[in-house]
C-alpha cells in the first residue's frame, strides 16, 4: 500500500526480475477501477498516459572503452496519473511478458491494487 496526497503524480513502470534482460514486462494499459465495486474507493485520478523516455543510458563493462565502461542506449515506457481526490483509489495495471524477440508469452496479466490519497 502506498499513501499520497493530492496532486501527486502517480507512476508505474515494469520490470522483471532479470530486469528485462531475457523477458520483458511491459504495462499495456492502467485504469482506475470502479468505486462502488468490491469495496469503499472514493480516491480518484486523472486518466492515466503512457510516456516513453529515449536515451536512457544503460552501463556495461567494455575493455575498449575510455574506464573500461561503455553504453547503450534504451527506451523506457511509464504510465503516468495524478492523485484528485482523498480516499482509496483503486486502479488496474494491464501488462504483457515478451521473449528477447518481443513475442508475447502467454495472456494479458492484470494487478488490481490499490493506494491511498490523504
Amino acid at each position: 500500500m502506498d499513501r499520497r496526497e493530492p496532486g501527486d503524480n502517480i507512476r508505474w513502470r515494469a520490470t522483471t526480475l532479470s530486469r528485462n534482460f531475457d523477458r520483458v514486462a511491459l504495462i499495456t494499459n492502467v485504469q482506475q477501477g470502479n468505486p462502488h465495486q468490491g469495496g469503499d474507493y472514493p480516491g480518484s485520478m486523472s486518466t492515466p498516459i503512457s510516456y516513453n523516455i529515449p536515451n536512457i543510458p544503460v552501463p556495461y563493462l567494455d575493455k575498449g572503452a575510455p574506464h573500461g565502461i561503455a553504453k547503450t542506449d534504451v527506451t523506457y515506457t511509464f504510465w503516468q496519473s495524478t492523485a484528485l481526490n482523498a480516499g482509496k483509489l483503486w486502479y488496474t495495471v494491464t501488462f504483457v511478458l515478451l521473449d528477447r524477440n518481443l513475442n508475447q508469452i502467454g495472456p494479458n496479466y492484470s494487478w488490481d491494487p490499490y493506494i491511498t490519497v490523504n
